[in-house]
């Protein structure tokens, strides 16, 4: 399969869900660093979103979302982006149980320019995904 058409990480598809965006593996860009990352980066040039792909969701999974988003607004065009996006959106996607310390640290990190909300399922993630171009 070519490279440009499969994303390890892709588990729903959004490639395909989620044309108007640019989908970007950030095993990619980061490499074998031993940086803590998310999973997905959707470039949809005013909104930008991460995505964690986890089983279980954590704080852990909330961390590296915005330590993800913190870089990308430090260095755009090490992402690929070249324009000044108006909103950051963080998604967790687990598949799993949802632990309910990780919903109380998810709400206490919410800030400025940077949403951050969860999916349960590959369902809920395209139309969460969606949700955000309406508003």
């Amino acid at each position: 399969m070519k490279e440009e058409t499969f994303l390890a990480r892709d588990k729903c598809n959004l490639k395909t869900k989620i044309r108007e965006c640019e989908l970007i593996d950030l095993d990619k860009i980061y490499g074998l660093q031993e940086t803590k990352h998310a999973d997905l980066l959707l470039n949809c040039e005013e909104l930008v979103i991460i995505v964690e792909e986890t089983g279980t969701m954590r704080s852990a999974d909330i961390t590296q979302i915005i330590s993800t988003i913190d870089n990308l607004m430090r260095d755009k065009e090490k992402y690929g982006i070249k324009t000044d996006p108006k909103k950051y959106i963080g998604i967790v996607h687990s598949n799993g149980r949802v632990d309910s310390i990780g919903i109380k640290y998810l709400h206490s990190k919410i800030k400025g320019k940077m949403i951050l909300n969860i999916a349960n399922c590959c369902d809920d993630l395209p139309r969460k995904i969606r949700k955000y171009f309406s508003k």
